[in-house]
């Protein structure tokens, strides 16, 4: 796999996706993350279908926000708990997975290119195991993955602790483990990954941290970045419109050209 810089929650608001457009245009991104029950409109699809030869184009799976066409199934510290309890409903993440799946085929004319989700939660142990069953019935093209959000090395792994804090060790953690088993099931997946941050304010001297991110010369590594619109009507308590804001620029005025 080619180094990926990924912009995750398109289809969550028109502002939002306005400035991923740009940036896709200006190859500063070259993949996209899609949130199927977003707000996506036929002139923003066809943009995205028109850029196919250098753009990957992944699902989102969303299991925890509310959107206008999906009701999720908990917040994710309530699925956490209940994926290591063994008390999720099975057969009705197994009918979410596969309705957003198919959803993305009526959107797009394709599956995607890749599988990752909202706030990791394709890494839970009980949602994984539904999500890499499927992978493996659906007819997926050779080069498909299934993100990974763990690091390679420890000094990567330090970056990220540094970035954004001790909620990367259990993420990497389920995301070693998901690396783990997509290996012995022969389904792709990254190396490395980065782009670990908090997302409701910058920290001390992000833009020299989010440059070096970009500026990262290793191949195999996704790169999970959140653009956006400081004018969009979304709110999010979590992650602030200011959050996306900063990161569109820093984007924008990078030097990175992705081929």
């Amino acid at each position: 796999m080619k180094p990926i810089i990924v912009a995750d929650d398109f289809g969550l608001c028109h502002k939002h996706d306005e400035i991923i457009i740009k940036l896709i245009k200006k190859r500063k991104i070259n993949a996209i993350s899609v949130l199927v029950h977003g707000e996506l409109n036929s002139k923003r699809i066809n943009e995205v279908r028109e850029m196919r030869d250098y753009l990957s184009i992944g699902l989102h799976l969303n299991l925890t926000m509310v959107l206008p066409k999906i009701e999720p199934l908990g917040s994710i510290e309530t699925l956490i708990v209940k994926s290591f309890l063994r008390t999720l409903d099975t057969n009705e993440i197994k009918k979410k997975i596969t309705s957003q799946i198919r959803t993305f085929m009526k959107i797009f004319g394709t599956l995607p290119d890749f599988i990752d989700g909202h706030e990791h939660v394709h890494i839970l142990p009980s949602i994984f195991e539904i999500l890499t069953k499927i992978a493996a019935e659906e007819q997926f093209s050779e080069k498909f993955w299934i993100r990974s959000p763990t690091t390679e090395t420890m000094a990567d792994l330090y970056r990220e602790l540094s970035n954004a804090g001790l909620k990367v060790l259990i993420i990497t953690a389920l995301g070693s483990r998901a690396k783990n088993k997509l290996n012995r099931l022969g389904i792709l997946t990254n190396k490395n990954f980065a782009g670990f941050f908090s997302l409701k304010s910058p920290s001390k001297n992000f833009k020299q941290k989010y440059v070096n991110l970009l500026n990262l010369n290793k191949s195999n590594l996704v790169i999970m970045t959140h653009p956006g619109s400081l004018d969009s009507p979304t709110h999010n308590k979590n992650h602030s419109n200011e959050m996306r804001a900063i990161e569109a620029t820093i984007l924008n005025e990078s030097t990175i050209h992705l081929s």
